[in-house]
């Protein structure tokens, strides 16, 4: 039998082929394989993050405008992923989320 190529989207993409956004207790906002595809993150440098006191949810909005009030380096890590450094926001922030 010969080798057949092995295309399964849902597991080259993370166990739900879904974008996800994973937050650690340091702080570092990590963006998953789907969500780097999905949102096209390489084409990016910068991200600025909002917070919803009522719906007590965060957004996150990519742009390459320096000058984009609130904007924060998108780490590009050797390794391919992305995250972002959220450790100053969750602090200021943590009272009212």
């Amino acid at each position: 039998m010969a080798f057949k190529r092995f295309t399964d989207i849902k597991f080259r993409l993370g166990k739900s082929g879904k974008p996800m956004v994973s937050i650690w207790k340091q702080g570092q906002i990590s963006f998953n394989t789907a969500a780097m595809l999905i949102y096209k993150l390489k084409d990016y440098d910068l991200a600025v993050l909002f917070y919803d006191e009522d719906a007590r949810s965060i957004g996150i909005m990519l742009t390459n405008d320096e000058k984009e009030d609130g904007a924060i380096k998108l780490i590009k890590r050797k390794s391919g992923g992305f995250s972002v450094s959220g450790k100053s926001f969750f602090a200021r922030s943590q009272d009212k989320l």
